[in-house]
């Protein structure tokens, strides 16, 4: 069985090692331990690339934690999500529209 240190998780998805720790202190993580060492399984890295993948698209901490329990979002989770995305590219947009009108003025 194939094992994975918290510096391996944390080069392989390019976040810190702290980030890691956090999430095992919200109870989003529960690696096995040898004496001080955590040792991730196959199983921990597949949760913690969901883990990732829900929180860079937008997701808190709380509504990834409650979807682990339940095995994932449902179809309203998801659309209140792209529709929040949706409003930040909006907003992302209309600021770079204005600062190109502010460096062209």
């Amino acid at each position: 069985m194939k094992t994975y240190s918290i510096t391996d998780l944390a080069r392989e998805f390019g976040v810190t090692l702290r980030t890691l720790r956090f999430y095992e202190s919200r109870g989003l993580l529960t690696p096995a331990r040898s004496g001080v060492q955590r040792i991730y399984s196959e199983a921990h890295r597949e949760r913690f690339r969901q883990i990732h993948a829900w929180a860079q698209q937008g997701f808190t901490l709380r509504e990834i934690k409650r979807a682990l329990i339940k095995g994932g979002f449902d179809r309203r989770q998801i659309a209140r999500q792209i529709a929040e995305l949706k409003q930040r590219r909006d907003d992302t947009e209309r600021a770079i529209a204005q600062l190109e009108r502010e460096v062209a003025a």
